[in-house]
């Protein structure tokens, strides 16, 4: 009887895990938090040549005892490709935010992490893949950034 007790909290235990690093969107398809966004100024007229501007992040600030983070992850009208964005820390590498795939000209303007950060300074490494605008299951290339998330 404990055998089964235990197997039972295992499996829910790997459900839970599974669940609970599901990206918002589907991971493969378009995030449905994705809405248009633009930067005057920051467009990329060359994406038609294949450049793609990458995003890039001061410290983001929250409320420390919550989950949510009020900052765009972007993809700069013009870009040649989709954009998915996973977020980690740095130390260890835990996924704290991963989307579905945004757009050119539209952003996720705010995030919901895994869980919530208490008081404090959480150096991140923000990555962003990419994926053709033809075949979204063709990677491009990708960058990763470092940033912190502030919560105080």
């Amino acid at each position: 009887m404990a055998l089964l007790v235990f197997l039972a909290l295992a499996a829910a235990a790997v459900a839970a895990a599974v669940f609970l690093a599901q990206p918002e969107g589907d991971g493969d398809g378009i995030d449905p938090s994705a809405t248009s966004y633009s930067i005057p100024g920051y467009d990329n007229p060359g994406g038609e040549r294949g450049r793609i501007r990458i995003p890039t992040y001061s410290d983001w600030d929250m409320k420390a005892g919550t989950d949510t983070v009020e900052v765009p992850l972007i993809n700069t009208e013009g870009n040649p490709c989709y954009m998915r964005f996973t977020v980690k820390l740095s130390d260890g590498g835990e996924v704290l935010y991963q989307s579905g795939l945004v757009p050119p000209g539209q952003a996720i303007p705010s995030i919901r992490l895994n869980r919530t950060l208490d008081a404090g300074t959480y150096p991140i490494t923000v990555e962003i893949a990419t994926f053709s605008l033809d075949d979204p299951s063709q990677p491009l290339n990708g960058a990763e950034l470092g940033t912190d998330i502030v919560a105080s």
